[in-house]
């Protein structure tokens, strides 16, 4: 190819997120789609004097004579696909990455460390999202020539596969389209932050002090009242800091934490660990970090103080680990390094510098950024500067107040922020003497614009505090419609708080908005919520309406679409602020029946500890006066837990109770409840007779009530005890009809249960290829990917089977991986019912005991996506 650009090039490549998941549903459609695809990017990269080098399916590499023309080229592909988007309803998101470097032709393509770099930027970009290396940022931003509406955020260092060193990487932000993405795909994931929602204002000496200590320090405190940016600087340094952590920098949010106990749980799932059993988790997340180099940035710590002796431990256990701490206090903990955040620098008041020297200030320049994103047009003036120099010195600097007061822009002119301002400071709030000056600085700049809504907004605003960890629009509109008198529009009133910098809000992976405040806001909604005299009530509002969304939940927990687990995992902290409400609220009715139709949500989503302590606190409360039916049913739920933990003992004491319970009682359905449960307990303990007997009363009952699908759960209890009974004949009959009403349901954990009796008719039989067909259709399936139970269990069928046809080693690293996802899940399905051999011993006169570590080893350590694709494998081969 002749007309290949030449010396310095700007490489682009580009391909569709998620393009096997759309041919997947499109079908013969996808051929259409890609020809749309086809045709936008073509389009652009022609107005921009692009030269497709290669294109192979869906994927892209252009070359660009200068940066200007790539960079715009690439923002135009965005808008067109965006709009494609709206218009035809599917789901096309194009990832793309630009370098600018060297060219090196090889023939009719390019070959080349540049090139690759390029190809490694695109492919840790997310679907809409445009990628851009320091190369190609610093020429951007410079450039005269840049498309207006687009800028460069720059998102910190990264490490990418293939790549010896980090790459410092930048997103170009296009206006109208989505630009909160998660952190880029890098190699391990290693940085685990909170995206950037706006633009960071430099404050690089900061930055620099505080890596320093790091270097010396293993523990960092960042002091200072809310506010001061401790969170901000605090991540900041963790995207500079990357590649002296190889092993991942990663955020521990505990701002919706209010109870101390639950901090080592919350660290253990930003680490993406999971209950091992009755093995405390503490002694989980030591082990993971005692041989990694990582950065933990444990954030708003003061209200968890009591906590500090954990982080003490996991220091002195785990010589690769730092911390950084975000807190109004300091922990007092033996090698602990204070650093107090200062306030952003300010100028002299009284001898301004010139307008372009003043805008490098921190918090001037903190003020325009803030202003213009909700007044593009905002400029500084030598008439304006002297007014917003005085804001920026009333407000003592602080991040948080000074981003309050330029919110305001919008409708106020700089002269009357600093008007209002002066007449609302120290109005709301008379804090005590011993209150520092900056945090009585920061209440009365929240109180100031708390003081600017409208009597409607404030009542919405200081309801909204009652929300821990954020909220969905839903959840805000149920409580408003239950109130009938908030007396504003609710999404009217939520984009009025956003624009005032009151509220934050971003989309989910799910594509729901979800609203936030940050934590000193959270506090002065509720202490105004608390003046008002509203607050316990409500406080059991929030309460009570989260235990309607649980029951909601409840019985579509299994449905296909996996909305309901999703949903209750996004408010995982407003349940449990919920559940503490009716706890010390004494309302111990309503927790236990909250409690009981969230146990298969924490079965389901590895919470197995965290439910069962809080159904045993709800269950052991003095003077529980809940109703005998409420106390059986929660009885249930903690076996259920107990169960999957294979705490059978305990399972076998709570079932019994409860069975004794709903007899006393005479209710039926949960005497079918519990014999149902009951029933496995024995097939556990071998007494595959008594079994049969209590799984056929259990259906017997329900067919009586003609409770359909549990008839259906039945039938697949008593298939489980006809395989151990080998009568197999009977127990595929059952199985078979078990499913027929689980796929009316669209339950597809009942499919599964039935799947499963059919696998171990087929694994007694002989039936290996048939086993190991639909073990990995099973794996496929989208639905299975959160159910670690079922993937475990799946895999570990499978390992047993790939031994037997002789594949020893593929079967043991299989597994090992399914070990390893049990002991993280804390728990998993009875070993009893799977009847199984150790997969060690089956290979113990194949390989040496070294081999065999070895090959263990390798299993452990595979991601989800590797044992997923590993377990696909096909053929002869042992590899």
């Amino acid at each position: 190819m002749s007309d290949l650009p030449t010396g310095t090039v700007t490489f682009l490549f580009t391909d569709i997120e998620g393009s096997t998941r759309l041919l997947n549903e499109l079908g013969d459609g996808f051929g259409e789609l890609l020809d749309h695809h086809h045709r936008i990017l073509r389009e652009a990269l022609s107005r921009h004097n692009g030269v497709e080098v290669g294109t192979e399916g869906d994927a892209f590499f252009v070359a660009f004579e200068t940066v200007t023309d790539g960079v715009n080229a690439a923002a135009e592909m965005q808008r067109a696909l965006a709009e494609h988007r709206d218009q035809s309803g599917v789901d096309l998101w194009v990832r793309m990455g630009l370098h600018t470097g060297e060219a090196q032709q090889v023939g009719d393509n390019y070959g080349g460390l540049d090139v690759h770099r390029a190809a490694r930027i695109s492919a840790a970009a997310h679907g809409g999202q445009v990628l851009l290396s320091a190369a190609t940022a610093h020429q951007v931003q410079v450039s005269p020539r840049l498309d207006a509406g687009v800028r460069v955020l720059d998102l910190g260092r990264f490490r990418l596969k293939d790549l010896a060193e980090s790459e410092q990487l930048f997103q170009l932000c296009i206006e109208g389209l989505r630009a909160d993405f998660p952190p880029p795909t890098a190699l391990g994931n290693p940085l685990h932050l909170p995206p950037r929602l706006d633009e960071f204002v430099d404050r690089s000496h900061e930055i620099r002090t505080i890596q320093t200590l790091l270097s010396e320090r293993r523990l960092v405190t960042l002091t200072g009242p809310g506010g001061t940016g401790k969170t901000r600087l605090a991540t900041e340094v963790g995207r500079v800091a990357v590649s002296d952590f190889p092993d991942g920098i990663f955020f521990v949010e505990l701002a919706a934490i209010f109870d101390f106990s639950l901090v080592p749980s919350t660290i253990a799932r930003a680490l993406s660990l999971r209950e091992e059993g009755a093995r405390p988790i503490i002694e989980t997340v030591t082990d993971y970090l005692a041989s990694k180099q990582i950065l933990l940035i444990l954030d708003n710590f003061e209200q968890v103080v009591e906590s500090a002796p954990v982080v003490s431990d996991l220091l002195r256990a785990a010589p690769g680990l730092k911390v950084i701490v975000t807190s109004r206090v300091s922990l007092l903990v033996s090698g602990e390094h204070e650093y107090p955040v200062p306030p952003m620098a300010l100028p002299d008041a009284q001898r301004l510098p010139d307008l372009e020297v003043l805008s490098e200030y921190e918090s001037i320049d903190l003020f325009l950024k803030r202003a213009r994103s909700v007044k593009p047009d905002f400029a500084l003036t030598g008439d304006n500067a002297p007014v917003i120099v005085e804001i920026c010195v009333r407000l003592d600097g602080l991040p948080l107040a000074i981003e309050l007061a330029a919110a305001r822009a919008r409708l106020l002119s700089p002269h009357e922020i600093l008007t209002r301002l002066g007449q609302s400071l120290s109005l709301l709030s008379k804090p005590g003497r011993d209150v520092p000056q900056r945090q009585r600085t920061l209440m009365d700049a929240i109180g100031w614009s708390y003081e600017l809504l409208d009597p409607e907004l404030q009542t919405l605003f200081r309801t909204l505090g009652v929300f821990r960890g954020g909220w969905a629009l839903d959840d805000v509109e149920s409580i408003a419609h239950r109130e009938g008198a908030l007396g504003v529009d609710v999404i009217d009133g939520l984009e009025s708080l956003i624009s005032s910098s009151l509220v934050r809000a971003w989309e989910t992976d799910e594509g729901e908005t979800w609203f936030v405040m940050l934590q000193t806001i959270r506090e002065f909604a509720l202490q105004s919520l608390a003046d008002s005299g509203e607050l316990q009530h409500f406080r059991m509002v929030h309460a009570r309406y989260f235990a309607d969304l649980a029951r909601s939940a409840e019985p579509e927990i299994f449905n296909d679409d996996q909305h309901w687990p999703d949903r209750l995992d996004l408010e995982h902290d407003n349940l449990r602020a919920a559940l503490r409400r009716f706890i010390d609220a004494g309302e111990i009715q309503e927790g236990l029946v909250m409690a009981t139709h969230l146990w298969r949500f924490w079965q389901i989503r590895s919470h197995l500890a965290e439910g069962r302590a809080w159904l045993t606190a709800l269950l052991d409360f003095p003077k529980n006066k809940s109703d005998p039916a409420t106390r059986a049913a929660a009885l249930i739920a903690i076996g259920g837990l107990t169960y999957w933990q294979n705490d059978f003992a305990m399972t076998r004491v709570h079932y019994e109770e409860a069975l004794d319970t709903f007899e006393s009682i005479g209710d039926q359905r949960g005497i079918a409840e519990a014999l149902y449960n009951l029933g496995f307990l024995f097939l556990i303990d071998g007494d595959t007779k008594r079994s049969l007997e209590i799984h056929g009363r259990s259906l017997a009952i329900y067919r009586d009530l003609e409770d359909e699908l549990n008839v259906a759960y039945a039938k697949w209890g008593l298939a489980m005890a006809y395989v151990r009974d080998r009568e197999l004949d009977e127990a595929a009959r059952l199985a078979r009809e078990s499913q027929d009403t689980f796929e009316r349901h669209r339950n597809w954990y009942g499919r599964m249960l039935g799947e499963f009796v059919l696998l171990q008719i087929d694994r007694i039989a002989g039936n290996h290829d048939r086993v190991l067909a639909l073990t990995r259709e099973i794996l496929e399936r989208p639905e299975m990917q959160k159910d670690a139970v079922g993937i475990s269990s799946m895999l570990e069928v499978q390992a047993n089977t790939e031994i037997a046809v002789g594949r020893p080693r593929r079967g043991l690293k299989l597994a090992a991986a399914a070990d390893r996802m049990r002991t993280e899940h804390g728990g998993g399905a009875p070993p009893p019912l799977l009847e199984l051999e150790d997969p060690r011993a089956l290979v113990a006169d194949v390989f040496s005991e070294d081999t065999i570590e070895g090959i263990w080893f390798e299993g452990q350590q595979m991601s989800l996506e590797e044992i997923i694709a590993y377990s696909q494998k096909d053929g002869e081969s042992d590899e």
